[in-house]
């Protein structure tokens, strides 16, 4: 399928899934219900394929996949379009941000290992703000 390999989408649901759960920064998502049925028509046929089942996060990446972005509403009610592309500057410059430290995260093996939902998080705040403002 175009777009990310099946590890990737596996990865960015993931971060996904945790920066919106626990978090400082965000209130609510808001999406195109078209672009929503479109992309879980096409994520659930994926994970058939896969023996997997369907989460709203898995949807909201083949949305990014397709092209299409959803907004995330910030706790001060600004919304902030996600794309793929700014989810993967985001990711850029979080890495960038630990280089240096010691105990920093080189990549995204790491962050499956050691990290956290605020680490997920804050990769989300790079990709909307291009910096950690809240947290």
């Amino acid at each position: 399928m175009e777009g990310l390999e099946f590890v990737d989408r596996e990865t960015y649901s993931n971060l996904l899934s945790d920066g919106l759960s626990i978090c400082n920064a965000f209130d609510s998502v808001n999406y195109a219900e078209e672009d929503y049925q479109k992309a879980k028509k096409q994520v659930t046929k994926l994970f058939k394929e896969h023996d997997f089942n369907v989460c709203l996060e898995d949807v909201f990446v083949q949305m990014l996949v397709n092209g299409d972005n959803f907004e995330i509403v910030d706790v001060e009610g600004e919304a902030h379009a996600l794309t793929l592309e700014n989810l993967i500057e985001g990711s850029d410059l979080f890495f960038k941000s630990c280089e240096g430290d010691e105990d920093g995260f080189k990549d995204f093996n790491d962050i499956a290992k050691y990290g956290d939902a605020m680490d997920s998080e804050a990769i989300l705040q790079f990709a909307i703000f291009g910096e950690v403002i809240y947290g």
